[in-house]
């Protein structure tokens, strides 16, 4: 007996333990000592095409029923599809609006800064400069929005999972995904594509203008 090493996932709820156990607590007391009938198995081929080719026989050739959870999984998602869909989409909708937002936030904040880039201009600032300054300030603004929409979402993600602790699907926010790190890259990449339209601006502008008005 023991106990296995946690894995933060619905394993975590499973007891294993011996069959003749399962026949002893249904009997009680009583511990039948001839053979028992097993209702089901656990399979484990040894080569891919039994994936495909043992179920089919078993469930063609015999009156037993066989499921592969590959299959079965399969199928699941096909039934559920819809809506991983319909989030995804969302997901990429949400994208654009904050890339869409990052766009009006540097736009509207290079018109309030028209005289602090004429001025720089003055002091010897190429307009070379001032575009990747514009260009270099949306990335960091997308960058550290995505790096706290992350951490916002781990947070959220644990704090569900305390609460609902009896639940067999377990929830946990010290769980990391390697495509997390394509959402900050994301992140950068739309930073760096909404800045390039108001950090072109700085070329139009005209100092001498500016500063006279």
């Amino acid at each position: 007996m023991g106990i296995l090493k946690k894995q933060n996932t619905s394993a975590d709820q499973l007891v294993i333990t011996h069959l003749s156990s399962i026949w002893a607590m249904h009997h009680h007391e009583e511990v039948i000592e001839e053979e028992q009938d097993i209702t089901s198995i656990l399979i484990q081929y040894r080569s891919p095409v039994s994936t495909i080719l043992f179920p089919k026989m078993i469930n063609e050739q015999t009156n037993l029923q066989a499921a592969s959870p590959a299959i079965e999984s399969a199928r699941l998602f096909s039934l559920v599809g819809i809506g991983f869909d319909v989030l995804h989409y969302f997901a990429i909708l949400i994208i654009l609006i904050a890339a869409i937002s990052v766009f009006v936030t540097l736009f509207s904040s290079l018109k309030e800064r028209k005289y602090d880039l004429a001025v720089l201009r003055i002091l010897g600032a190429s307009k070379q400069q001032l575009f990747m300054m514009m260009l270099i300030e949306g990335i960091i603004l997308t960058f550290f929005g995505a790096l706290l929409g992350l951490a916002a979402g781990h947070i959220l993600v644990d704090v569900l999972g305390s609460l609902d602790g009896e639940s067999q699907v377990l929830f946990s926010g010290y769980l990391f995904l390697k495509d997390e790190f394509y959402v900050l890259f994301t992140g950068i990449a739309l930073g760096g594509i909404a800045a390039i339209i108001p950090a072109m601006q700085v070329y139009r502008y005209d100092i001498a203008k500016i500063l006279n008005n």
